[in-house]
């Protein structure tokens, strides 16, 4: 009995022990902040007047990052970018740009039908 009774008290003592370690909480992290922002705005925008036929009445209505990776070896940022023409909105251009001399990697107009 008493050996029952040392072991239990063993393992609820070092069951606090683990408990009380503490885990170091990661730093907050930093706020990303886009290196290519304009390069994706002015393809969208040229991309969006060659697909119209007309610069009249163009306007930017939202800029969005929705990815990034900074890697070593080349990242990469990709945009949505919205633009609007006599004010109708259209589904957003999908920009990708190279980290390196941001150039553009790819386009797409993942919404259009």
């Amino acid at each position: 009995m008493k050996q029952t009774l040392v072991i239990l008290s063993t393992l609820l003592v070092s069951t606090f022990a683990f408990a009380a370690d503490t885990v170091e909480q990661p730093a907050e992290q930093q706020q990303y902040q886009p290196v290519c922002h304009n390069e994706a705005v002015q393809a969208a925008q040229v991309l969006f007047s060659l697909n119209n036929k007309t610069t009249v009445g163009l306007e930017l209505k939202d800029v969005q990052i929705i990815d990034a990776a900074n890697a070593p070896e080349g990242g990469y940022e990709v945009y949505d970018v919205v633009i609007a023409l006599n004010g109708v909105t259209h589904s957003p251009y999908r920009i990708t740009t190279s980290l390196k001399g941001c150039t553009i990697l790819s386009f797409e107009m993942p919404f259009e039908n």
